[in-house]
């Protein structure tokens, strides 16, 4: 006699089944938009390259805004770790200077400018009740920046004082010089670090206070 499948067979997909198909259906969106840009998405297209039907990607996304909103909470989530990630296993007025040039050159690169894209359509399009995505983003990166200074002090690398503003004036300098930089300079990453020593510099100065030996 034929088994009956399982449970877990049955029905809806598990949480995990589902987590991966979710993922498989961003992260297919994601390769589609840098090809052909956000002008060119549609649903139909992303059905077509990620080989799925349209009902599995509107039983996930309710809509175009939906389905973006979560593609850009994972895009900008996995930067942040890998830019904040640069600070691991360095000592901290190393890890500083670095962690500040790839977090300019990351709002600069095509990718980059393609986040900024859609957060600008989200931002016209109204996202509800829910909080922006760009202030959303902006809060996440406030808060690795000052667990970044929180940790630096616990190692006794660094003194800083007033972690909250410091991290808050940290992210929306870094921020403010992307914006201001020419789209092609991402080109040119010496500028950039040029800048972020300049600009670290200060924040150690303004932010700091003298270790105690």
């Amino acid at each position: 006699m034929t088994a009956l499948p399982s449970a877990s067979r049955i029905g809806r997909p598990c949480a995990a089944v589902a987590g991966l198909q979710e993922d498989r259906i961003l992260d297919a969106g994601w390769a589609l938009l840098l090809e052909q840009g956000f002008e060119r998405f549609s649903f139909d297209r992303l059905a077509r390259l990620a080989r799925i039907g349209k009902p599995t990607i509107y039983a996930r996304f309710a809509n175009k805004q939906e389905y973006l909103r979560a593609l850009l909470e994972q895009r900008i989530t996995h930067r942040q770790q890998e830019i904040f990630a640069l600070a691991d296993d360095l000592p901290w007025r190393t890890a500083f200077p670095l962690l500040t040039t790839q977090a300019v050159m990351a709002f600069l690169v095509p990718e980059g400018r393609l986040i900024e894209r859609l957060i600008d359509w989200l931002e016209n399009e109204g996202e509800g009740d829910r909080v922006p995505v760009r202030t959303w983003a902006f809060h996440n990166a406030f808060q690795r920046a000052e667990q970044l200074m929180l940790d630096a002090n616990a190692n006794d690398q660094a003194g800083f004082v007033d972690t909250e503003i410091a991290a808050q004036i940290f992210v929306e300098g870094v921020v403010g010089h992307a914006r201001l930089s020419e789209a092609s300079s991402y080109d040119d990453i010496t500028l950039h670090e040029r800048w972020a020593d300049r600009y670290c510099a200060m924040i150690i100065a303004t932010f700091t206070q003298p270790m105690q030996s």
